[in-house]
């Protein structure tokens, strides 16, 4: 008798088991598809900001990290409010040597005033005058200073003058990803800058269908090619400056927490 309900006993737990297994087999996967779906739909669709990626390749926007319940904090803890911010989403390495990497988001003030520039260089955002429909509308740039074209000296002064300055001398320091020399050298720098970046501006500012006078005040700005892996001066007309880039943040693993990597101006 014992043995009968013993052998019971025991199938009984068997079919249990079975039946545990099977219900967990069909249930896993919908509860795992119902997590990501709820995760889906909580997630932020932000712009992109070109940072060194291949030209006009981003998309306009990207899906990161639910901004609403994420905890923002500046460098010595002052909680941040993202409501005051434009947010947008890295897409590239060529901050890198000011902290700021491909996914990072960056937080740029909103209500931007030219005077608001007073002590470079500054980190800021920009939007791209050649975006294509679909594609990222913003880069990120190291803003030196702010020039007024003349036809005569065409930067020259104030390319010189930003290469000599003391804030300037640790960029000539920096080595690219194959522990190479990033910064060429005066000379080279200058040459690049006049042979490429003025000629392009000039081109599409200047010497244009319908010049406007208020592109002739320009940022002048520094970013790392991270194809050539060198880097090289850039010109844009002020008008196409979104803002200061006031924080960074890189997302953890968990793709719940966020470390801010801002660095100093």
């Amino acid at each position: 008798m014992m043995d009968s309900q013993y052998i019971i006993f025991y199938i009984s737990g068997l079919l249990l088991l079975l039946l545990v297994g099977l219900l967990t087999w069909y249930a896993l996967p919908k509860l795992r598809n119902r997590r990501k779906e709820q995760e889906e739909l909580t997630l932020s669709e932000l712009p992109t900001a070109c940072a060194g990626s291949p030209k006009g390749d981003e998309p306009k926007e990207e899906k990161s990290i639910a901004i609403s319940n994420t905890d923002f904090q500046t460098k010595d803890g002052t909680p941040i409010n993202p409501d005051d911010y434009y947010i947008y989403i890295v897409k590239g390495n060529s901050m890198k040597f000011c902290h700021i990497y491909d996914g990072d988001l960056i937080f740029v003030a909103k209500g931007f005033r030219i005077v608001d520039l007073k002590k470079f260089p500054y980190i800021l955002v920009l939007r791209r005058r050649d975006s294509q429909p679909g594609k990222s509308e913003f880069k990120i740039r190291r803003a030196w200073r702010i020039a007024k074209y003349n036809p005569v000296d065409k930067f020259d002064k104030e390319i010189r003058e930003i290469i000599n300055s003391v804030e300037f001398q640790p960029v000539k320091k920096l080595k690219n990803d194959n522990n190479k020399d990033a910064y060429l050298g005066d000379s080279a720098v200058i040459e690049d800058f006049k042979s490429e970046r003025l000629k392009e501006y000039l081109e599409d500012y200047i010497n244009c269908a319908s010049p406007d006078p208020w592109n002739e005040t320009v940022v002048i700005s520094t970013t790392f090619d991270t194809e050539d892996q060198f880097i090289h001066f850039s010109i844009h007309p002020i008008a196409n400056i979104v803002g200061i880039v006031k924080d960074s943040f890189t997302i953890e693993d968990d793709k719940e927490n966020v470390t801010n990597n801002t660095a100093s101006e």
